[in-house]
């Protein structure tokens, strides 16, 4: 939940009626595209509760999708790190999308980063692991300096909420 707050701040703001330079549009900065896939009618594009229900179908989608590609790569880490780094790779596969991030994870090139930290896992924290695969595949697309940023903030926001929580 922290990552998906973390996630609304950084898209927006957590402000209603944005819309991006690439048309996102709202607080979840969701394209009208994907809004449309959702059911969610053009006059509610922007409102807080279609956002939020149409990010969390989004979720869904993205779970059932990253799940599989992620158990074949990274299935043997402990209980409690395989799940951080889930948490993580689905927020950023929520900015990049299924075939970047499966990529990232499978791909003879692009893949190699994360073979390495799934056979070094005791040496990284899930929050290492999912900035060194961006990091080291920066210059590939779409693994610019943008989604490692993203990704980076967003973990800045959720441990700062963590904080504040105790």
């Amino acid at each position: 939940m922290r990552l998906f707050i973390g996630q609304l701040i950084i898209e927006s703001g957590a402000k209603n009626n944005i819309r991006s330079s690439q048309n996102a549009l709202g607080m979840l900065q969701l394209k009208p595209e994907v809004l449309n896939d959702c059911g969610i009618e053009k006059r509610f594009y922007q409102h807080r509760m279609a956002q939020v229900d149409c990010a969390v179908r989004l979720y869904v989608m993205i779970k059932r999708n990253l799940q599989p590609v992620f158990l074949s790569v990274f299935g043997h880490l402990d209980k409690t790190k395989q799940q951080a780094l889930f948490d993580i790779l689905l927020v950023q596969y929520y900015h990049s999308g299924i075939g970047a991030m499966t990529k990232l994870l499978t791909d003879t090139e692009m893949g190699k980063a994360a073979r390495y930290f799934a056979e070094h896992p005791q040496e990284f924290s899930a929050e290492d692991i999912t900035t060194g695969m961006i990091f080291h595949n920066l210059g590939r697309q779409p693994w610019g300096w943008e989604s490692l940023y993203y990704v980076l903030d967003i973990m800045i926001v959720s441990k700062s909420l963590s904080v504040h929580e105790k």
